[in-house]
């Protein structure tokens, strides 16, 4: 895939183009949507300090979808709470 589009790919890079090639598709009425690479219990597993929780919360929300809500009441949290994470992250 690299010598096609002529871009040079870090380990890292296909790792993550592999995942996302795994993903599933669904679709409600009229929206396709992506399933989540992760469940919030596997996002938040090994979680040791507030700092990592935090940056898991924005990875959560912004690279698999989760909504402010459902990270929320996963956690225990208010949704303010972890709109101002997200923000700061």
């Amino acid at each position: 895939m690299s010598r096609f589009l002529g871009i040079e790919f870090s380990q890292d890079d296909l790792i993550f183009l592999q995942t996302e090639q795994n993903r599933k598709v669904e679709k409600k009425e009229d929206m396709v949507i992506l399933s989540k690479s992760k469940s919030l219990e596997e996002h938040f597993r090994d979680v040791k300090s507030k700092i990592e929780r935090n940056q898991i919360i924005s990875l959560a929300y912004s690279e698999d979808g989760y909504s402010q809500i459902e990270i929320a009441n996963y956690l225990g949290l208010s949704k303010s709470a972890v709109s101002l994470i997200i923000k700061k992250f």
